[in-house]
């Protein structure tokens, strides 16, 4: 009976080994350690997986459960402190929460990356006392990262005349189909001078009819060109000029002071069906004028140059009966 016991436990002994993970440690030239991790008997990462700089010093440490990381990455700084220097946090949907820090300890950035590795959303800066510096909006643009708007500020708050950005709001996200929706926006702070800003002209394009042609997400359809020219897939639009250029403002602009009167562009949205929809549509301010340093300009005085900024919006709204 003894040596009965005495099999099972070398056998239990023997299972429970090689269920164990395999610890592997990798070294550099010199023999300093340089990363470790651990493999089941399916060559599956499981636990921690951590890296060394030449130094000693961790740089890197994630941790897995049969071969997926578990949410966060860590980066180090080269010291013995084990100070983060950044973090990733890996969201549901492959985009990643990431935030970077000074060596002060204070956070320098954060925003989003999408699946690609590209900045998406707001993302807010710090300088390494903690105060903010400037925040920026990126959207996807013809499948590519885009900056669409930017607010800089000193540490009191206050916005420069570096910053690109608009104000604007619907008056409602869920409405009937019965009623429409009061559409507001307005030039905040200019992409031009104070003194290009005054002759620059503003528009908001809407898709025509976006129960048959929308913006996609990325607003690869829409008309590139800015003389009224339109490709094959592009989708039919609408131009809605500012206040100063519309013959009947809007009951609920009509307090908007006169200077600001071709800074905005307001308007009733009404839609066409019940159900969830999005919202599409970009606001362009653009300057035109006559560039002396113009070759074309030697033989003729009436070849303008157009400059533009184009600030992209999406907004979800719900209509129901």
């Amino acid at each position: 009976m003894n040596k009965l016991f005495f099999v099972v436990g070398i056998i239990l002994l023997a299972i429970t080994g090689c269920q164990q993970p395999r610890k592997i440690t990798k070294y550099y030239e010199d023999g300093q350690l340089k990363e470790t991790y651990y493999l089941d008997r399916k060559y599956r990462k499981q636990g921690a997986n951590i890296e060394y700089y030449p130094s000693g010093n961790i740089s890197f440490e994630s941790y897995y459960t049969n071969g997926k990381f578990l949410d966060t990455l860590y980066f180090y700084f080269d010291n013995i402190e084990k100070q983060i220097e950044e973090t990733q946090f890996y969201l549901m949907n492959n985009s990643i929460f990431y935030k970077k820090y000074h060596k002060s300890g204070k956070l320098h950035r954060v925003g989003v990356f999408d699946k690609n590795d590209q900045k998406t959303g707001v993302w807010k800066n710090y300088d390494k006392d903690g105060h903010h510096t400037f925040t920026k909006e990126y959207k996807i643009i013809d499948g590519k990262e885009y900056t669409n708007q930017m607010w800089v500020t000193l540490p009191g708050g206050d916005t420069l005349t570096e910053s690109v950005s608009i104000h604007y709001h619907f008056d409602k996200k869920r409405v009937q189909l019965t009623d429409s929706i009061y559409c507001f926006f307005q030039i905040e702070n200019s992409a031009f001078s104070k003194e290009e800003a005054k002759t620059a002209t503003v528009s908001v394009t809407l898709p025509k009819d976006y129960t048959q042609e929308n913006f996609t997400a990325d607003f690869s359809n829409r008309p590139k060109s800015s003389f009224g020219t339109t490709e094959k897939n592009d989708t039919t639009v609408i131009n809605i000029p500012s206040l100063d250029k519309q013959q009947m403002i809007p009951i609920k602009a009509a307090g908007t002071p006169k200077e600001a009167l071709h800074q905005t562009v307001a308007f009733y949205w009404k839609p066409k069906r019940m159900g969830r929809d999005t919202i599409r549509g970009y606001v362009r301010e653009m300057i035109s004028f006559i560039d002396k340093n113009d070759p074309e300009n030697k033989e003729e005085d009436n070849v303008r140059t157009e400059l533009s900024k184009i600030i992209y919006f999406d907004t979800p709204i719900e209509v129901i009966k």
